[in-house]
């Protein structure tokens, strides 16, 4: 009976050394494990976070460039305050875009300095932008009010209205992809 006892005792504190063991091994790495989900969580925020603010960048610029907005938002419209507001509008869209090329986009904000092959995300910003600084100039250029470089408004074949539908049109190309990033990144993080 003492045998059996004894071997009873052996067997148990066998056990509790290999759970032990194992626990010491196992614990480690199931905290590393732990870390490296909770940064890559992290990671997902913060890369939504900056897509959503090159969203709101766009949002913002293309309500300064709004006909209607203009109209109802501006009276008596001022040419100096649409264009500081439009010129701090365009330097918040730089910004965030460079934000996100963390992530890989790399938004080039001009067609001279592109590079070879480009997204259809960076060609969507681009238009973008080009569309906003034409439609700006048309702007103001119909208002009486020209800054350098630009060009007078009979230079300008479309209309504001056309133009305006374009800007549109470029932004919801860029949102369509945006948004699909930043479902995944949503989906990613539950």
């Amino acid at each position: 009976m003492a045998d059996q006892a004894a071997l009873f005792g052996l067997v148990g504190a066998l056990g509790g050394a290999v759970l032990g063991a194992g626990a010491a091994i196992t614990s480690p790495v199931l905290t590393q494990r732990y870390a490296r989900r909770e940064r890559e969580r992290a990671r997902q925020a913060e890369e939504f976070h900056r897509l959503l603010g090159l969203r709101r960048a766009t949002r913002k610029v293309q309500q300064l460039l709004d006909p209607d907005t203009m109209i109802r938002g501006h009276a008596p419209w001022d040419a100096e305050r649409f264009s500081d507001e439009m010129d701090a509008a365009l330097d918040a869209l730089r910004d965030a875009a460079d934000q996100v090329e963390i992530y890989g986009y790399a938004f080039v904000h001009t067609a001279s300095s592109s590079p070879p092959r480009s997204t259809p995300e960076e060609e969507s910003l681009r238009a973008f932008v080009s569309m906003a600084t034409r439609l700006m100039s048309l702007t103001l250029a119909t208002s009486g009010h020209t800054r350098v470089g630009d060009r007078p408004s009979s230079m300008y074949r479309e209309r504001p209205t056309e133009m305006f539908e374009r800007l549109q049109e470029h932004r919801r190309q860029l949102l369509g992809s945006l948004v699909e990033r930043m479902e995944t990144l949503k989906q990613g993080a539950r």
